[in-house]
């Protein structure tokens, strides 16, 4: 074999190049593409449809947020007043479940700026802005109950937990969250900002037996919401998340840094200045003493015996129902003749003592109008 044949023999094969078809490497990828987005598309859809057949389901059978005004105060005091309008008796409330307690609600324009906006820095920054419900939040709440297998309370909104008191259940589920918010939603559709918050404000729980703001004021300061100070609604605004702990008679130490923590929120959401809350951190707080007196209990015993019988007459409301008016009763008890009567009744029976006279009686009357002084 010569040189010529050799290198012909080992002569690679030339490659002809073939040209391009459509529907190649390029095509057959884009078409994969477009069906894995189809596939991903419709497995969306799918959990968008099942979420929204479980969302609505969860709705069914709710109460409507039209009831919340209605359902909201089960139950107010009834405070009887002399003719100076010196308290008497506050006679507790109670609802049909048995919760028992002070409370008499109050508008909004009664109620202190100042414990407004220690209300809203504590419980609800984004208050102002949002619909019901806080994204953020809802987000965290979802992923805890899903991914952590836990369900985690706070960062509610006050929309939120104003529905958790008054329309739903307290149990910590995700079933319970999910209602919260669709209702939460629909209340802040239907009721104004102004509405939800005076609502807020007198149903919220302030610990011993005080229910709402002015409550809460007159268990803790003896004097009406509308008059409080910087200091005292930054006290009052820390008690709803904790009472028993924040409890200023049980713990006064714990409450007044809760208060602190109030004037440190008021001041990074720009409602008051740093000086301003340096100077109600250092204005003390005089608590009043809890008290549950009866004042001439004869007199008032008899009031209150006969509120339960002339007001189903007046207004045709069954006993039951005068729980639920807070009324405020003022009487024609004259409290300086009463301290005379009582001063009088006493040195007599002092005197008959060796006869064995224990008790006695003196009645006081106008007679020119019948009242009863």
């Amino acid at each position: 074999m010569d040189q010529f044949e050799l290198i012909q023999k080992n002569k690679p094969t030339p490659r002809v190049p073939q040209p391009l078809t459509r529907g190649g490497t390029f095509g057959r990828g884009l078409i994969s593409g477009v069906f894995a987005f189809i596939a991903l598309a419709a497995f969306g859809l799918g959990l968008l449809l099942i979420g929204y057949v479980y969302v609505v389901n969860l709705g069914e059978g709710l109460p409507t947020p039209d009831q919340l005004a209605k359902r909201a105060s089960q139950f107010q005091s009834i405070r009887i007043y002399d003719r100076d309008g010196g308290l008497l008796n506050e006679r507790l409330g109670a609802d049909e479940g048995g919760r028992e307690g002070r409370r008499t609600s109050v508008p909004l324009s009664r109620i202190s700026p100042f414990l407004q906006q220690a209300t809203i820095a504590t419980e609800d920054a984004n208050f102002r802005n949002h619909q019901g419900v806080d994204p953020v939040a809802l987000l965290r709440a979802l992923y805890y109950a899903i991914i952590e297998r836990s369900i985690v309370s706070g960062a509610s909104t006050i929309p939120q937990q104003l529905v958790k008191m008054i329309l739903l259940s307290p149990e910590q589920t995700m079933t319970r969250k999910i209602r919260e918010a669709i209702l939460a939603t629909e209340v802040s559709r239907l009721y104004n900002k102004e509405e939800i918050l005076a609502l807020y404000l007198n149903e919220l729980y302030y610990g011993n037996l005080a229910y709402g703001a002015e409550a809460a004021a007159h268990t803790y300061f003896d004097k009406d919401v509308s008059e409080l100070t910087l200091g005292e609604a930054a006290l009052l605004a820390g008690l709803p998340q904790l009472p028993a702990v924040y409890d200023p008679y049980t713990a006064p130490d714990r409450a007044k840094k809760r208060q602190g923590v109030v004037l440190s929120l008021m001041v990074e959401q720009g409602y008051i200045s740093q000086q301003q809350a340096d100077d109600a951190w250092l204005e003390p707080l005089q608590y009043t003493p809890i008290s549950f007196d009866l004042k001439s209990p004869h007199f008032t015993l008899t009031v209150r015996q006969e509120l339960e019988t002339l007001l189903p007459q007046l207004l045709g409301a069954e006993s039951g129902d005068i729980n639920k008016l807070g009324l405020e009763v003022v009487t024609t008890l004259d409290p300086r003749k009463q301290a005379e009567a009582e001063q009088t009744v006493a040195q007599v029976i002092g005197g008959l003592a060796a006869n064995n006279a224990s008790n006695g009686a003196l009645v006081s009357i106008d007679p020119r109008t019948g009242e009863v002084l």
